[in-house]
């Protein structure tokens, strides 16, 4: 019995410590890609119509940068071209679901998400100078 209890000891601490934070130490470790543990519930307060308004201003930006910028995502590097095909696709999802439960659903299974890794000053300063100098190049 003693042998079983540290046995699920040790597992229920791996599970917790795979899902902890880590420290930030420069862009690609500001966003964590989530697997299993920590992705959200995605649930909208308002109806669909702000959303969507929301996801077009966004890629009407989009629309004005250069298509082979590159983003970084944590681990992982995406195409301005790559983003508006994802919004687009998010937009189709939104629109063929009819509820919450569908299209958390359709989200998890067609994204990749992700979670803020907590921004420390430095970090934050420097996510700030790399999105200034993006704006100033639109």
């Amino acid at each position: 019995m003693k042998k079983l209890l540290v046995f699920f000891l040790i597992i229920i601490i791996s599970l917790l410590s795979s899902c902890r934070k880590r420290p930030v130490k420069g862009p690609e470790d500001a966003l964590v890609l989530l697997k299993w543990c920590g992705i959200p519930n995605f649930v909208d307060d308002m109806d669909k119509n702000s959303l969507t308004k929301a996801v077009n201003k966004s890629l009407d930006y989009l629309m004005r940068v250069p298509q082979d910028n590159v983003y970084v995502y944590g681990p992982d590097r995406y195409t301005t071209a790559e983003i508006v095909e994802s919004m687009e696709t998010f937009l189709n999802i939104l629109k063929d679901s009819p509820d919450n439960k569908s299209l958390n659903k359709a989200i998890r299974s067609q994204f990749n998400i992700y979670r803020s890794a907590g921004l420390d000053r430095k970090v934050q300063s420097s996510l700030q100078d790399t999105m200034n100098r993006s704006l100033k190049g639109v």
